[in-house]
């Protein structure tokens, strides 16, 4: 599943940033432009390409699972941090949709909810630690001195 022209342009623009020196690029996209798609793709060329450990943030379990079974569709293995029955539904939905799944706690990608993140730092400590690179989906949400700002910091410590 390639990206739409449009799609590659902006994933041309935002790798071309941070060559030039961009640690943070903020990357819109209008409703239905296919966001997840394009940063799926970004991941997996930062994992595989680039050998940096990725996490994708989200905001809502429903966001994970359309996350992770996007990256499933492309046939990237991931790891997925949510609570248990959240995996198991997510796992559930790949098989289904794909007849196996795609979830592995080694994975070089990882989906998370910023919620789980913050409430179970101290069991996910060293893989934040290790996280080299991070995509945080509807960035509106990283304010200074709120949740989201909490997680990004726990990769950049």
């Amino acid at each position: 599943m390639g990206l739409r022209p449009y799609q590659e342009k902006l994933k041309a623009d935002i790798f071309e940033n941070w060559q030039s020196g961009v640690k943070n690029v903020l990357a819109v996209m209008p409703t239905g432009m296919g966001k997840t798609r394009t940063f799926c793709s970004i991941a997996r060329d930062l994992a595989f390409q680039q050998k940096l450990p990725t996490a994708i943030m989200v905001h809502r379990k429903e966001l994970v699972q359309q996350i992770s079974v996007t990256l499933a569709e492309q046939g990237i293995v991931h790891n997925i941090i949510a609570p248990r029955n959240v995996i198991q539904g997510i796992i559930g939905a790949q098989r289904q949709l794909l007849k196996r799944q795609y979830y592995d706690y080694n994975g070089l990608i990882s989906v998370v909810s910023v919620d789980t993140l913050n409430a179970r730092i101290t069991k996910h400590d060293k893989w934040a630690k290790n996280i080299k690179a991070w995509i945080t989906d509807e960035a509106a949400h990283v304010l200074k001195e709120n949740k989201w700002e909490r997680a990004v910091g726990y990769f950049t410590e």
